[in-house]
Formats: C-alpha cells, structure tokens, sequence
C-alpha cells in the first residue's frame, strides 16, 4: 500500500480516537446537550464513519485493531473523566474585601 493511504489512515484512526473520547464524555454527562449535533448522536455517527473508513483498502487489519483498541480506550476514559465528582470552586472574595477598586 502507498505510504499516503498509511498518513490517511493514521489520521482517521487518529480522528476515531478523539471521536470516541467525546462519545465517552457526552455519554457520561448528566444533562442533555444544547445545540444541535454536539450530543450522543452526533458522536456516535463521527466515531463509527471514522471507524468504518478505517476498514477501506487493503491490508491494514492490525492497524485498523490498534486504533479500535485506543479508540475503547479513549471513550471509557471520557466517559470516566465526565461522571467523576468535581471539587467545588473556591470563592472569589476580592470584590467583598476591597469594595473600591
């Protein structure tokens, strides 16, 4: 296979990767999405369209098994990174001490 098939398939195994980190994240947020697209759907699409082009061409099945195996990575990572508890902001008491300025 000509190399530019192989720098086209590590950006779309690459692209499959980052798709699946932010399927993972809008799967483990709590509340529903606010625009359009940006939801579980739309990722989802984004993920398997870039997984499935992975699969066009020859001669690329451990390539296509590596980036499918970040890819699972990837998602549970955001999907972890998106339910852990965040710490509370601290207070911002500036305005309170010094009223003036």
């Amino acid at each position: 296979m000509p190399v530019r098939f192989w720098i086209l398939k590590l950006v779309l195994g690459l692209m499959c990767v980052g798709f699946a980190h932010f399927w993972g994240r809008s799967l483990g947020r709590r509340r529903p999405p606010a625009g359009r697209y940006t939801g579980r759907t739309g990722w989802a699409v984004r993920t398997v369209v870039a997984a499935a082009a992975l699969q066009w061409g020859p001669g690329s099945a451990l390539l296509s098994a590596v980036f499918y195996a970040l890819a699972l990575a990837s998602g549970a990572a955001g999907f972890f990174l998106a339910r852990r508890a965040k710490e509370p902001e601290e207070e911002n008491l500036t305005r309170e001490i010094f009223p003036g300025e």
